[in-house]
């Protein structure tokens, strides 16, 4: 955590100093943590599908947007609060801009840092990885001075050749963010210690083919099957989570709240 009036080229040399803003995968580090603040806002960890480690979101609309991510199949890493290194550039930017840098309580300037440095497939040839860079802001929260900061941002990333862009609130579709939070916690089996991979490989067939044929409400037809096979109760309902998540099994979770739906369609990916 900072501590107040802490300088801030202290506050850097030491998240430098920790490989902060640095690695890839498992090993990268985001230049700011949940935890480097006492208070700012909804505050989150997420163990990653991905890069198998935990991710730090600064806002609930961060999180959503990750959840995006991680479900798409065109994203290989995700690097969140990701820094704009060297300070200086982003300094030397803000005066050819004639703009003010970012700066701390002091007034001294701090390294800017994007939600998200993005590497995705490539378009044409899958081999050819790209990064891209997308920072999110609600249309409310669009005021002069953050306009001023993205515009630095975006001359920033241009310079390197790496496309940038702003994702705002209505573009992110609300019932498939819904539905990738509710099945988000199953994705890695060891969630839920007591069930084995044995256990899913002898339920799933049965459960797949009890909710497409049964137009109950598919968390109904998981409790009875918990009860019918001696399991722990909500045993079923995660493992179609991990089905789900894992892409095992498909269904079209942009219509509605998959909570919702009483005639739940799976498909099995082949």
């Amino acid at each position: 955590m900072i501590r107040k009036g802490q300088p801030q080229w202290k506050v850097e040399q030491r998240r430098l100093k920790e490989g902060r803003g640095q690695g890839h995968g498992v090993d990268y580090q985001p230049y700011i943590k949940t935890y480097d603040f006492s208070s700012k806002g909804v505050r989150t960890r997420s163990l990653g599908w991905k890069t198998g480690r935990h991710h730090h979101f600064l806002s609930r609309d961060e999180y959503h947007y990750f959840l995006t991510l991680e479900f798409s199949d065109r994203v290989v890493n995700i690097r969140e609060q990701y820094p704009l290194l060297p300070k200086e550039r982003t300094i030397e930017i803000a005066k050819e801009l004639n703009v003010s840098h970012p700066s701390d309580d002091n007034g001294d300037p701090v390294v800017m840092t994007t939600d998200f440095n993005i590497t995705v497939l490539g378009e044409h040839r899958p081999e050819d990885l790209q990064d891209v860079i997308r920072t999110l802001k609600p249309t409310s929260q669009l005021t002069q001075n953050m306009l001023e900061k993205f515009e630095i941002e975006r001359k920033y990333f241009e310079e390197k050749g790496i496309d940038w862009g702003i994702v705002l609130d209505e573009q992110k579709p609300p019932n498939l963010i819904y539905n990738l939070d509710w099945l988000y916690d199953g994705y890695h089996l060891s969630a839920k210690p007591h069930l084995k991979q044995e256990n899913v490989n002898f339920i799933a067939p049965y459960l797949f083919n009890a909710i497409n044929s049964n137009e109950d409400s598919f968390i109904n037809i998981c409790l009875s099957l918990d009860s019918e096979f001696g399991f722990i109760p909500g045993s079923c309902l995660f493992i179609v989570k991990h089905m789900l998540a894992n892409r095992i099994w498909v269904t079209d979770l942009y219509i509605d709240k998959i909570t919702n739906q009483s005639n739940l369609q799976l498909q099995l990916v082949e």
